[in-house]
């Protein structure tokens, strides 16, 4: 069954790789991306857009589904949702609401149908049964008479056939629509990819501003503002209406370069979605004082002439892109190297850690663990004595290190063990708030360090909802899954352990940053802080409790965009501290529990084109072994 679900995964990841906008390709195939695909689920109402071939609902939580959004099938498609006490509702396109809502119903069963010369495949989790084989081209997926919920839906692919007779053929570039932003209710809302809904519609909460990046060079976005009217054109990633006044945009026109076309449609307060225009028609309204609630730029392509020779075979030029080079790394927090516990485990940590010649190494916090005068070259020159000189490290700080005494703990200074273990100079690529709060990408995965409810110069960060530091963390994630990059977050403070760290003690990140991981479909979650080895199961629901958020996956090959994996690695030297019973979410753990059975190591995280494998490596104690995939 494993097996399965993930060839359905990357069978999905291929159509976006392909033609997120409808690529024809030289074999004559063209992929059409199910971009923007939704759940309204029982006693949590929409979910979080998910990614082509991920899951739509809580499958295994007896929670219903609902209603279902999909976006971007192939114009002529329908959607027919069969829901208990009506039967089969009536067919409704791309976009459209499949269901009922605030009535209670649960969806039972569903139909897809897309038009002639294409494929749509798709498959349904039905309460006490499980997934459904796969079906395609409006077959039933579910049960009708029986009812039984339907808790979960995937649709795995959709691609259409096109003819390649032609001698001579424009050939549709797209250019990639894919980080898009509203600022509504004071704050900009996290980004979302082509095809997706900018804004919340249907909650009376007008859209004061929009960004839209990745357009062609040449592009404008013009914005109709109440109290202004229409205000002058911006380009892609400049804010086009207002942030400041409390004004309601009103209606939008995009505007795109000769031989483009754009695609977008408005959602107006009481009247619902506009038709879809094209290059600079207007979405929305002028002179009727009504908000838009909601916006959508479907597609975004650039023609160009393909020529081909006078022969009886077409003459095609093809551009071969190497995949990105796998990258492996190693990642660790609480490496101790004060008199608690000798150094001596944390000396043969970094001593198995050096040996793997990793491309880098993420220092998850609480660095020398003394107050010392030169604490923190002395704890440099340990790192590099026994991990080796040359080991780049990407670092944040922790509960007991700071900038001074304001920011943070009282051991040692935390931009000077920056510049002593990884050098003054950002490395390539960072984006952010170096060392603090930043990106970087290596290879086919982005790296993205934080500092949670850790004290630093830009203020004690929560990443709570509505947040500016969430909006940017969202823009981050998307953009990384967008580009088909697998996504780790490094920190150092948790919110899921369990050690002694717990919910009720200690100052542990803040609940909503968890959940907002989890919403937006985070891969890898790593911290330290607490002195064990830990390793959760994938979630992919509400996380409220240690114990029970929703567990997408137990058995250790995972789907990227399902949910989260939450992993400790607080024994880089330091000494462990009593853990709890594992409970339901947890796959391991270890720490003070059994005499002699305390272990030392670190994560390994390999990832290689369209796999991110983690194996974890202990260097000192009892020799526990964890390892698990994730593939797209």
């Amino acid at each position: 069954m494993k097996r399965t679900r993930t060839a359905a995964a990357l069978a999905a990841a291929a159509v976006v790789a392909t033609a997120t906008l409808g690529i024809i390709s030289a074999t004559g195939s063209a992929a059409v991306a199910v971009a923007t695909q939704q759940a309204h689920v029982a006693s949590v109402g929409w979910m979080t857009l998910v990614q082509p071939g991920s899951v739509l609902g809580q499958p295994g939580q007896n929670r219903a589904i609902e209603a279902v959004k999909l976006t971007e099938l192939p114009a002529g498609s329908t959607i027919s949702a069969h829901v208990s006490s009506i039967g089969w509702m009536a067919p409704v396109g791309p976009g459209t609401v499949a269901g009922t809502t605030g009535r209670g119903l649960q969806m039972e069963a569903v139909k897809i149908t897309v038009p002639s010369g294409c494929t749509v495949t798709y498959q349904a989790y039905v309460r006490g049964q499980g997934w459904t084989a796969s079906v395609s081209n409006g077959a039933i997926a579910g049960t009708t008479g029986k009812a039984l919920a339907l808790d979960g839906l995937k649709v795995n692919a959709v691609t259409c056939a096109t003819s390649t007779t032609s001698t001579t053929a424009p050939t549709p570039t797209p250019t990639v629509a894919g980080t898009q932003y509203a600022f509504f209710g004071g704050a900009w809302a996290p980004a979302v990819r082509v095809g997706e809904v900018i804004g919340q519609p249907g909650q009376n909460r007008a859209i004061e501003a929009i960004k839209l990046t990745e357009l062609p060079a040449g592009s404008t976005i013009s914005a109709h503002v109440s109290n202004i009217g229409w205000m002058a054109p911006v380009g892609p990633g400049t804010v086009a209406g207002t942030t400041s006044s409390g004004l309601q945009m009103e209606a939008v026109k995009i505007t795109v370069p000769s031989g483009c076309t754009v695609t977008y449609q408005a959602y107006v307060r009481g009247q619902g979605w506009t038709a879809s225009v094209s290059n600079g028609a207007i979405a929305g309204t002028t002179g009727k004082a009504l908000a838009l609630d909601g916006l959508k730029v479907n597609a975004v392509t650039c023609s160009t002439t393909s020529t081909t020779s006078t022969t009886t075979s077409t003459s095609t030029t093809s551009t071969t892109t190497s995949p990105p080079a796998s990258v492996k790394f190693a990642a660790v927090g609480d490496i101790g190297t004060d008199s608690e516990n000798g150094s001596t485990a944390a000396s043969s940590m970094l001593k198995g850690l050096g040996a793997n010649n990793y491309s880098f190494a993420l220092n998850l916090g609480d660095l020398g663990y003394n107050n010392n005068a030169g604490v923190e070259q002395n704890y440099c020159t340990f790192l590099k004595n026994n991990a080796g000189s040359s080991l780049p490290w990407l670092m944040v700080p922790g509960n007991h290190e700071g900038t001074d005494p304001t920011y943070g703990g009282p051991e040692g200074d935390y931009k000077k063990y920056v510049a002593y273990c990884a050098g003054s100079t950002p490395p390539a690529g960072v984006v952010g708030n170096y060392p603090y709060d930043y990106y970087v990408d290596r290879g086919n995965v982005r790296i993205i360090m934080l500092s949670p409810n850790i004290s630093n110069p830009a203020g004690k960060l929560t990443y709570r909802n509505g947040t500016a530091e969430q909006a940017t963390l969202g823009t981050w994630i998307q953009g990384a899954k967008s580009a088909g990059k697998f996504v780790v977050v490094g920190a150092h403070e948790p919110y899921l352990t369990i050690g002694e760290h717990r919910l009720t003690t200690d100052n542990l990140a803040d609940p909503q940053f968890a959940a907002f991981l989890v919403a937006q479909r985070v891969d890898l979650s790593l911290s330290g802080h607490d002195h064990n080895i830990s390793r959760a199961y994938q979630l992919g629901g509400s996380v409220t409790s240690q114990t029970s958020p929703a567990v997408v996956d137990r058995d250790g090959s995972f789907v990227s965009g399902a949910g989260t994996v939450f992993a400790v690695l607080g024994t880089g030297g330091h000494s462990p501290r009593t853990i709890g019973s594992l409970g339901s979410i947890w796959a391991m753990g270890s720490g003070t529990n059994s005499p002699g059975g305390i272990s030392f190591g670190f994560g390994e995280i390999t990832v290689s084109g369209n796999t991110l494998t983690y194996q974890l490596r202990t260097t000192s104690g009892p020799k526990l072994t964890d390892s698990f995939t994730i593939n797209r």
